[in-house]
């Protein structure tokens, strides 16, 4: 076995052990979907980690023992599409609030623009500021988000605890109502999910996880 093999069967194992620590490892269906499903979108796996010890991030704060395992699944689901071009397993909600973000370019978009862009308002609401991204233009692209999708989905990518944030590829002010969120381009998770989605066709797009 090679130097580079071994190093990353022990960044695997330490991985695995974290997940394996997790509070709810014991009861959560979404921890069992990860330390124990075979051939599920949420595995963590060898490729995976593979995956991760290649873009350098640092898993620490995102297996955390007491992080929402459904923050810790997404985020493996979202490793699994962009590494392996799996567009079946992107789900269309990250990849729309990502797309909007990036539209956004320099300008951070409120969660509340988030939800807007995704999804469109309830009844009654006012439009937010959606610092000039286009809803139709995204939505085109990737369809429209359900309306009681795209609070929870924000949580877990771009909330104080998302895995988006936790791993530095936005840039938030957590703690704070409605926060302000900013793409961080250069960050390798946004650079392997461009790569991906320059790459593909619409019916590949299509393909993607209506989530």
């Amino acid at each position: 076995m090679s130097q580079a093999q071994t190093k990353v069967s022990k960044s695997f194992t330490a991985r695995m052990t974290m997940l394996q620590s997790h509070r709810l490892a014991a009861t959560s269906a979404d921890i069992a979907s990860v330390i124990g499903a075979k051939n599920s979108v949420f595995q963590f796996t060898e490729a995976v980690n593979a995956a991760i010890d290649k873009m350098k991030i640092d898993t620490t704060q995102i297996f955390a023992i007491d992080r929402n395992p459904k923050v810790i699944k997404r985020f493996i689901q979202f490793i699994h599409g962009v590494n392996a071009k799996s567009y079946a397993n992107i789900d269309n909600t990250t990849a729309t609030i990502i797309y909007a973000l990036q539209l956004a370019g320099d300008n951070p978009l409120t969660v509340d623009a988030l939800h807007y862009i995704g999804a469109g308002l309830k009844s009654g609401k006012i439009a937010p500021e959606s610092r000039g991204v286009s809803r139709t233009a995204v939505n085109k692209l990737f369809g429209r988000v359900g309306l009681s999708t795209i609070p929870t989905q924000c949580s877990r990518t771009v909330g104080k605890n998302g895995f988006l944030q936790l791993a530095g590829a936005t840039v938030g002010e957590p703690g704070k109502q409605n926060q302000a969120v900013k793409l961080n381009t250069e960050h390798p998770l946004i650079v392997a999910f461009n790569a991906c989605m320059n790459a593909a066709t619409e019916s590949q797009i299509d393909e993607m996880v209506k989530a």
